[in-house]
């Protein structure tokens, strides 16, 4: 009977001490997994910010074109739509509200890691899914050409004018022959403008 309750005893320790393993690597087996979702969500977020820190400065680029484009147009003669020029313009006064990424915390839960890479994409997607900013500066340049085009075209007819005024009254052809030649370039410079638009 001392054999049996000796190997009973004994069994009881054995299965304690696997228990006491199973419990040990199961811990140990969750602590790494844990790191590893760590290291994962943090790579993730540092990507999130990466990307939209790029569409920032892709978007600060479109907005300084439009700036550009915006001074420009404010030129007398340049633009027949006033109403062009101050959407541009409130696109740009609403840049300067536009923050950067958030910066993906290093430690701390992963619950915040994971926040900071949610809005980090969705500011990504407000900078590059914003389309109305181009629309209204391909709107404004559009508008800037037409005026362009349509001077060109006032300067052109001038120009074929005093060309055909001139025959016969210049001492020098060759000046005639300049002007002819200047004046097809323009028409073709103004075909090549207009085809592109």
């Amino acid at each position: 009977m001392e054999a049996i309750t000796t190997y009973i005893k004994n069994h009881r320790i054995a299965s304690a001490i696997v228990a006491l393993l199973v419990v040990a690597l199961v811990g140990i087996g969750a602590y790494f997994g844990v790191q590893t979702d760590h290291r994962v969500a943090l790579a993730d977020c540092r990507q999130s910010e990466t990307t939209v820190n790029t569409a920032y400065k892709q978007h600060q680029a479109t907005l300084a074109k439009g700036a550009s484009l915006a001074k420009d147009a404010q030129k007398p003669g340049e633009l027949t739509d006033k109403k062009l020029l101050e959407t541009v313009e409130k696109d740009n006064a609403k840049a300067g509200k536009t923050p950067k990424a958030v910066t993906c915390p290093a430690g701390g839960p992963i619950k915040n890691i994971r926040q900071a890479t949610i809005d980090n994409r969705d500011l990504a997607a407000q900078y590059t899914g914003n389309t109305d900013t181009t629309k209204h500066q391909q709107a404004l340049k559009g508008d800037m050409d037409k005026t362009t085009r349509k001077r060109l075209d006032g300067d052109l007819a001038k120009a074929e004018q005093l060309y055909k005024d001139s025959d016969g009254k210049v001492a020098d052809n060759a000046t005639r022959d300049n002007l002819k030649k200047a004046i097809d370039h323009a028409k073709q410079v103004s075909k090549d403008s207009s085809a592109k638009n």
